[in-house]
């Protein structure tokens, strides 16, 4: 078994060497982690997007009920800039879309990867239990309404 640093997979040796030798229970563990790590990751990256996206929707519902006239300010690449809110709606409308997107799609990578998960536990027969060692990721969680947003109207 190859468990090098740089090496994002789980990777056997040769054949000859796992008839001979399996994994021992300490790279099984590691392997484990390391899944579990990534499915983490994915959820917690998940949690940040929908935050991102549940203001965008505040944003757009603020801004679609002003004049479209209205002067408003808009940050782009850490610059405050002076639109006005007809400029403003459809860019900050693409953004919430495009973070629905990925969102989808990290959805879709955190199925897998649980399912990989999963597989690797039956392989081998692991029994997880949900404690201290984290147990399986939590689902991704939406911010809870009346949070602070930071949109001034």
């Amino acid at each position: 078994w190859n468990f090098s640093p740089s090496s994002q997979h789980f990777a056997t040796a040769t054949s000859a060497t796992m008839s001979s030798r399996g994994p021992t229970q300490e790279e099984i563990q590691k392997e484990y982690n390391r899944l579990q790590n990534q499915a983490q990751q994915l959820a917690t990256k998940m949690s940040e997007l929908d935050g991102e996206k549940n203001e965008h929707e505040l944003v757009c519902q603020c801004l679609s009920k002003v004049s479209a006239d209205r002067k408003c300010w808009r940050m782009i690449g850490g610059v405050l800039v002076e639109r006005t809110v007809k400029e403003v709606l459809p860019a900050v409308d693409a953004n919430k879309q495009q973070i629905t997107q990925l969102t989808e799609t990290l959805k879709r990578q955190l199925t897998d990867k649980l399912k990989e998960v999963n597989a690797f536990k039956t392989r081998y027969g692991l029994e997880v239990s949900k404690g201290a060692d984290g147990g399986e990721p939590a689902p991704a969680e939406a911010p809870k309404s009346g949070a602070a947003t930071g949109v001034l109207v």
